[in-house]
């Protein structure tokens, strides 16, 4: 087509701060995303230049091309006005650092000021972001399983051993033991004076953080009868059983909105929604495959899933059967996801098959980065991945803790 030739667009985007009037503009059918970034900018006539990334047609695919390329591939005419939607875009991660453990590593949780890991030989490290070890503490006999961060800057371990614990991180102490589950703690959240555990006993366990510690007589005999050990307010089977053994609970989350209900994913193919008041399962959604991990996108209502099918459900909790959304392009079992703190819309997802993915899920098609692990191995699983501010923290196999950097303008863009 000739350099002159243009097309009618409109375009849309769900941020309201940057979005410019509804009406159809004329554009040249050359423009790339640097181009179209341009439009926007002086549609909205901003002082300090802010690049976006695009997305076209019916599948919301992401330009990549120019407007010209993407009409001739996809066999559309120039005649007809093109919608497009728009968003911030986002840099593409780049690895800033790989901090080496002496084990696989398990778990992960980032602050602005530190981050912890837990290891397979038993111990959660605390490191700067200098990539410093200040503290080690020996937390669990068989393996440290799930890390998270509870009120007031304390930090609870799920070790393999089926303990909880509650630690004082500054002092590297241990305030006290929490103990019910008869197998590994896949998952822990804490939500106020609220601790809520996920079983591979298939069993779900609510405690209060509050509670004072008493001596009583712990179930391994490996445990030492001087420690402090809390009981739960609640320990419940799963409802949905295989033969006479409960399924692995794998992963869960609090409700966004509502922190007495919380949400569930199992080996057994369901993903469950809890009343933690009650506490009983009061939702069971029914999928096709066994269920790894979960995360939500609270401002768009959608549970992010995944599986060991190596895709990423999208399902709204409200509806009474699964969604339809999904994210392809894992060649291995999805093990943990973590929302973008910047984008309601954006999720990172850690697989068995070495790659951490960057997703946006109006772009189903595809996700948007992929991130490798920084020493080139491909044969590494990936355990678990959290994103915060300060970037992308994944660990694994490799016996490392990676970050990636990831927020924050491009500086430049392609013409």
């Amino acid at each position: 087509m000739s350099d002159t030739a243009q097309v009618r667009i409109r375009l849309k985007t769900r941020e309201e701060s940057y979005a410019v009037p509804d009406v159809p503009l004329i554009v040249p059918l050359s423009l790339k995303r640097y181009g179209l970034s341009q439009v926007v900018n002086k549609v909205l006539s901003l002082d300090r230049s802010v690049p976006f990334d695009f997305f076209v047609g019916s599948n919301k695919t992401l330009l990549k091309t120019s407007l010209d390329k993407y009409l001739i591939e996809n066999g559309l005419s120039p005649e007809n006005e093109l919608e497009i939607e728009y968003a911030r875009s986002i840099i593409p991660p780049v690895h800033s650092g790989s901090f080496p453990h002496d084990d696989w590593v398990s778990s992960v949780a980032p602050s602005e000021e530190i981050i912890v890991t837990g290891s397979f030989d038993g111990y959660i490290r605390v490191w700067d972001y200098s990539g410093n070890a200040t503290a080690t503490l020996s937390a669990h006999e068989d393996g440290v399983k799930a890390v998270s961060w509870a009120e007031g800057g304390a930090l609870v371990s799920g070790g393999m051993d089926g303990l909880i614990k509650l630690w004082d991180v500054p002092k590297s102490r241990c305030v006290s033991q929490f103990m019910g589950h008869t197998a590994p703690i896949n998952s822990i959240i804490a939500k106020g004076n609220l601790l809520v555990s996920a079983g591979a006993d298939g069993q779900l366990g609510i405690w209060n953080l509050d509670a004072k510690p008493t001596v009583i007589k712990p179930k391994k005999k490996k445990a030492k009868l001087e420690d402090n050990y809390v009981e739960p307010q609640s320990i419940v089977s799963h409802s949905v059983r295989q033969g006479n053994v409960s399924s692995p609970l794998t992963d869960i989350i609090f409700s966004p909105k509502d922190s007495t209900v919380a949400y569930s994913v199992s080996e057994n193919h369901t993903i469950q929604t809890w009343d933690l008041l009650t506490p009983q399962v009061v939702e069971t959604s029914t999928t096709s495959f066994p269920l790894s991990a979960l995360t939500a996108l609270p401002q768009v209502g959608i549970l992010a899933v995944g599986s060991t099918a190596r895709h990423i459900l999208l399902h709204d909790p409200r509806a009474q059967t699964i969604s339809s959304g999904q994210l392809n392009g894992h060649t291995g079992i999805v093990s943990s996801l973590a929302p973008s703190p910047e984008s309601e819309f954006m999720l990172v997802s850690a697989s068995y098959d070495s790659t951490l993915r960057i997703w946006d899920i109006r772009v189903p098609g595809s996700s948007l980065y992929t991130i490798q692990r920084a020493n080139g191995t491909r044969s590494d699983r990936v355990f678990d991945v959290d994103w915060i501010k300060t970037g992308i923290f994944s660990v694994g196999t490799d016996k490392n803790l990676q970050i990636n950097a990831s927020t924050g303008a491009r500086a430049t863009e392609e013409n």
